[in-house]
């Protein structure tokens, strides 16, 4: 007599690749129903298949395909951590579809925020907003920008205009460190959204909220310190949010800023034509300029989702009725304990608490700054902090040159944190000019005077960010005049009519 039929009796490998095609909690599912099915399934190998089936081809110009993103994530992903890790970005990868449609329904009260602080009232952010941008943000750092949805960056500028609202900044996340790396999160998204996209709803609101942290007696000025100045004596309510040496509190302003430029300098035609702004595939967010790895923004492999239990699902040590007197010592990352699946936005909360977010931008500022000196930088710089039609001539030839270049710790200089540089054969539409000043490795933070050749000069000061130096000018750090923003030349988008 023959026996019955059973996926048990299946070779283990044919097993796997069959449920590698699986939505990653049908994965889950089935690893519930006994235990060699746990053992089979509950692999880290199972869900990083999941993750290269249900994903796209990276758009990144630093890797060639999503066989190569594998190799890049394998060298950053701890083997005691990988199976939550990848179940977690497989995860993300079948449920990005649903989770920017989420996204956008719950952008929908931000779609137009009016001016005055009318509506929606001042509330602490969805949690399962918080996720889906934590996850979002980590997918556009490994090449799968979904921020640039026309949609999504639409309504993303309503709610970052929304939260540097004064009324609103503490209302939002009560708790400074989530707050500033979710600020970080959202303005990362924000910049390289608008990058893609011509966005306008907003963007008068945002543009002026932005601009009004320059004015030392604007209410918004408060949330530019509360990210900026560690010694500010104006603010007391959000001065917390800045502790000395704070990374993400610098790039959440910074990008911010970034992020409402391309709007700006879009409004001359010039700008429009020669198309030479950042692009996105082009920024160096997987890998140095100089080809080293970055330590990547990963989902966090050291919590669960839900406390460990033995009962409910199944376990490692016994079958599905958990009748072996012993917990899983690996429950499943995507299942509760009755072996029901996890909502994906509490899921994902992995993504929005993860260290290695601030990780990734401390390596990526590091990265910048020791590749500083290599290749031409150019850029734009506006006269006044308003849309105007005419933008002057674009910065060009500007190439650094690094004069104590050293890690902090090593006992060289006054300042191990503060880097000294210098940049001669920029031009401009005034002429030709030479910068020099410093970048402070521990904040990102770049001071620079540019020096116009037997004329006068100006005082820029910004901040090093993944798209490159983004700040103001003036006579004074006090009296800014316009935005400045500086980048590297292979960063624009190919074929881009540089002059």
């Amino acid at each position: 007599m023959t026996s019955p039929a059973s996926i048990t009796n299946i070779p283990l490998e044919l097993v796997q690749a069959i449920v590698t095609r699986c939505c990653p909690y049908d994965i889950a599912r089935l690893g519930a129903t006994c235990r060699r099915l746990h053992h089979i399934c509950h692999d880290a190998f199972v869900f990083q298949a999941s993750f290269l089936y249900h994903v796209d081809e990276p758009t990144s110009s630093h890797v060639a395909n999503k066989s190569a993103l594998r190799e890049l994530l394998l060298q950053h992903v701890q083997p005691r951590q990988a199976t939550k890790v990848w179940a977690r970005l497989a995860t993300a990868a079948c449920q990005l579809p649903i989770l920017v449609d989420e996204l956008y329904a719950r952008l929908l009260p931000y779609e137009s925020v009016p001016w005055d602080n009318s509506s929606p009232h001042p509330a602490p952010a969805d949690p399962a907003l918080k996720n889906i941008i934590g996850t979002l943000s980590t997918l556009a750092v490994l090449g799968y920008p979904t921020v640039n949805d026309f949609t999504v960056a639409a309504s993303l500028t309503g709610l970052a205009a929304r939260l540097i609202d004064p009324v609103f900044w503490q209302a939002w996340v009560p708790d400074r460190q989530p707050r500033v790396t979710l600020a970080s999160q959202l303005a990362f998204c924000l910049a390289t959204g608008m990058l893609g996209h011509r966005v306008l709803n907003n963007m008068p609101l945002l543009a002026k909220r932005v601009a009004d942290w320059l004015d030392p007696a604007s209410p918004e000025s408060a949330v530019f310190r509360d990210l900026y100045d560690p010694a500010s004596p104006e603010s007391a309510v959000f001065r917390d949010l800045y502790d000395a040496g704070s990374l993400e509190g610098a790039q959440a302003a910074a990008l911010l800023l970034a992020s409402v430029l391309p709007w700006l300098l879009h409004a001359d035609v010039a700008v429009r034509h020669r198309d030479d702004l950042p692009h996105p595939a082009n920024l160096p967010l997987l890998l140095s300029t100089g080809g080293g790895a970055l330590p990547l923004p990963l989902p966090d492999g050291n919590t669960l989702s839900h406390p460990a239990s033995g009962s409910g699902g199944g376990d490692a040590d016994g079958d599905a009725d958990g009748n072996t007197g012993s917990s899983d010592p690996h429950p499943s990352v995507l299942l509760d304990d009755t072996g029901t699946p996890i909502p994906t936005t509490r899921g994902l909360s992995a993504f929005a608490t993860a260290p290695s977010w601030s990780a990734w931008l401390r390596g990526t500022v590091d990265a910048l700054l020791d590749d500083l000196a290599n290749g031409e930088w150019v850029g734009y710089y506006t006269l006044s902090f308003t849309r105007e039609s005419q933008v002057d001539a674009p910065l060009r030839g500007m190439r650094f040159t690094v004069h104590n270049h050293h890690r902090p710790g090593n006992g060289q200089g006054n300042d191990p944190d503060e880097v000294r540089v210098t940049a001669d054969g920029g031009v401009d539409g005034v002429g030709p000019f030479r910068l020099e000043g410093t970048v402070d490795r521990l904040t990102g933070r770049v001071r620079l005077m540019k020096m116009y050749e037997g004329a006068h000069a100006w005082c820029n000061e910004g901040t090093l960010t993944p798209v490159g130096i983004v700040g103001c000018w003036g006579p004074t750090a006090q009296r800014p005049f316009g935005f400045i923003w500086m980048y590297k030349r292979e960063w624009a988008r190919k074929g881009a009519g540089c002059p």
